[in-house]
């Protein structure tokens, strides 16, 4: 069976595309939405066989105005499987001309399993993003979001957030139920600290929190996320890093651009770390075992050329450990 691609563009006019798999010629769509990729009004010639696909539809669209999002949801609820993005112009209006999402945008769209908002400049998530509950990618970024709704922690099947580049202050009470997520972006947010419910994400293995405001004493949560890969701490102005010992799948650590003095001993305790960032900090010195580390291939560390380091042998002499120095 051949492949059905079909690119449909109506922005301000009407137009017809001759569908390649199908030969299905499309009807008319509202003038403030732009259609990529999909099956719209594919029905006309192939009748119910065509929402019985398991293949997920792929829905774009370009909203230029508000009476944009009357998008005839049912065109969308025929499918078992959807990919949803959604484009606007907020970034060139003017604020009385803003473009919001309604209320009850996301309402009877449970099977949409891929969400794009990115660089849409919303500024409210409204609560029925909870009624999403078979998403599996969820993409905020680029809003003006200072918060989320607790109805996300609904969304009890989702595996990636990104909620980068928002003015986010605070995440507390939607991570509870999401057991299956795996991959987490909160960076370029106004983060000062992370909620205890983080702590409940065992299948977590990438975390992003770079440029944010974050202190050592309330980022605890991160000890539990023992699955991690990748954590990214960078840009947080960070004086000193939670004990991060137990993370011990732990492949690559960021804590550049942060206000460190010295780096903790547990660092040389991680048996899968392979990289390490630790540039444009002020630290004095590096332990040298680090280095050997990186010496043997066993460790990519970045930044190490602006440090100074100090060698094992002077502190045998003096009868005093590495790991108290530098715990």
């Amino acid at each position: 069976m051949k492949k059905l691609f079909v690119v449909l563009i109506g922005l301000f006019f009407s137009t017809s595309i001759l569908c390649n798999k199908y030969g299905v010629d499309w009807e008319k769509l509202s003038p403030a939405v732009v259609l990529i990729n999909s099956n719209w009004d594919a029905e006309v010639e192939l009748g119910e066989a065509a929402f019985n696909t398991d293949e997920t539809v792929n829905f774009e669209y370009h909203i230029n105005s508000q009476p944009g999002f009357d998008i005839a949801k049912e065109h969308i609820q025929k499918y078992k499987s959807v990919s949803l993005t959604i484009h606007t112009m907020n970034h060139q209006m003017q604020s009385d001309w803003q473009i919001y999402l309604p209320g009850d945008f996301f309402v009877g769209l449970s099977n949409v399993i891929k969400l794009n908002l990115h660089d849409c400049y919303f500024k409210v998530l409204p609560e029925s993003i909870g009624d999403l509950t078979n998403l599996k990618v969820l993409n905020l970024s680029g809003n003006m979001f200072d918060s989320l709704p607790k109805s996300l922690g609904n969304l009890i099947n989702l595996e990636q957030l990104n909620a980068s580049h928002n003015k986010l202050t605070q995440v507390g009470g939607i991570f509870g139920k999401l057991k299956k997520l795996k991959k987490l972006r909160l960076s370029d947010n106004a983060l000062g600290g992370l909620p205890a419910d983080l702590g409940n994400l065992k299948l977590l293995k990438m975390l992003y929190l770079n440029d944010n405001y974050l202190k050592a004493e309330y980022s605890k949560a991160i000890v539990s996320l023992t699955n991690l890969l990748i954590l990214d701490l960078s840009n947080n102005g960070l004086t000193s890093l939670p004990d991060l010992s137990k993370l011990t799948k732990l492949f690559e650590l960021k804590i550049q651009g942060n206000k460190l003095t010295s780096l903790p001993s547990w660092l040389l305790d991680l048996p899968r770390l392979k990289k390490l960032d630790i540039k444009d900090n002020s630290l004095k010195v590096v332990p040298e075992l680090l280095l050997e580390k990186q010496k043997e291939g066993k460790v990519k560390i970045d930044g190490v050329n602006q440090q100074k380091t100090v060698p094992v042998a002077f502190f045998k002499r003096i009868g005093m450990r590495i790991s108290r120095l530098f715990a």
